[in-house]
């Protein structure tokens, strides 16, 4: 009689999510690509001014820029920066859509979002080999050995 190999329901249920993390981060990833990358091509950069900054180490500054003549306001994090009300900073804004702007250039993020998947890519892939190699030696140290 042929012998029927079942697959457990937890072993099925392994498999996909193996590949969920992955799946994730490569839409998180391609998101914030095709978000900031079309701005990232045709960025402007003009000096503005930081107008407050609120929050636990000042995590988010309000500032104004004037670009094509219009005065703007925005609000964003600066990431590299320590501003004070008054500051002058570089302020990054897409030509078409001045209301789109940042403290940063949307270069930066398009690769800052790359780079994150790569870090989170590479994190659960370690976590996956390390969770494989401890159960393979747990199990060789439970089972009895045969002489």
């Amino acid at each position: 009689m042929p012998s029927i190999d079942i697959v457990s329901p937890a072993r099925r249920f392994r498999y996909p999510m193996i590949a969920v993390p992955w799946t994730i981060g490569l839409i998180v990833c391609l998101f914030g690509v095709s978000k900031y990358f079309p701005i990232s091509e045709r960025e402007q950069r003009v000096d503005g001014v930081i107008v407050a900054c609120t929050g636990s180490g000042r995590d988010r500054c309000d500032y104004r820029f004037v670009a094509a003549g219009r005065s703007f306001v925005g609000r964003g994090s600066p990431w590299a920066l320590d501003p004070s009300a008054g500051d002058r900073a570089v302020i990054y804004f897409d030509p078409r859509n001045p209301s789109e702007n940042a403290l940063s250039s949307y270069s930066e993020r398009v690769g800052t979002n790359a780079l994150m998947f790569l870090i989170f890519t590479f994190l659960v892939s370690v976590i996956f080999l390390l969770r494989y190699l401890f159960r393979n030696v747990w199990a060789r140290l439970r089972s009895p050995r045969s002489g």
